[in-house]
Parts: structure tokens; C-alpha cells; sequence
């Protein structure tokens, strides 16, 4: 029980270390970051940086806001 116990602690050190260079990584988006966790389904700031580096942050590329949620890539 003990061998599993230190490994539980060393896994959460290590997501605890990935979490900080995530968020460390995403500082040049601070600003696109706070406006996407106005959502409410964006609270946390990873569920934040995933929509972001899935669509970025120049939404010029998308011609309408259909556009950006549909689905197809038509």
C-alpha cells in the first residue's frame, strides 16, 4: 500500500508540474483566456486553453459565427 501510495503522490507532483508549464505556456493568451472563461462552461482555465488551441484566436478565419460552430468543413 505504501508503493502505491508514494506513486499516487509522485503522478500528482508531475500533473502538478505539466499544469504549471501549461498554464506558464498559455501567458501570451492571458487576455483570450479570461474572455474565453466568461463562458460558463470554460471555468477552469485548461477546458479555456483547450478551446483555444483548437480554434486560436483569429477568428477572421471563420467568416460567420456559423461558421466557427458548425461542424462540416464545408
Amino acid at each position: 500500500m505504501n508503493i502505491i501510495l508514494q506513486h499516487y503522490d509522485e503522478l500528482e507532483k508531475c500533473k502538478s508540474n505539466l499544469e504549471s508549464l501549461i498554464l506558464s505556456l498559455s501567458e501570451p493568451y492571458a487576455k483570450e483566456r479570461t474572455l474565453v472563461s466568461t463562458v460558463p462552461a470554460f471555468k477552469n482555465p485548461f477546458s479555456a486553453i483547450a478551446i483555444i488551441s483548437e480554434i486560436g484566436v483569429d477568428m477572421s478565419v471563420f467568416p460567420t459565427s456559423k461558421h466557427l460552430c458548425c461542424l462540416s468543413q464545408e
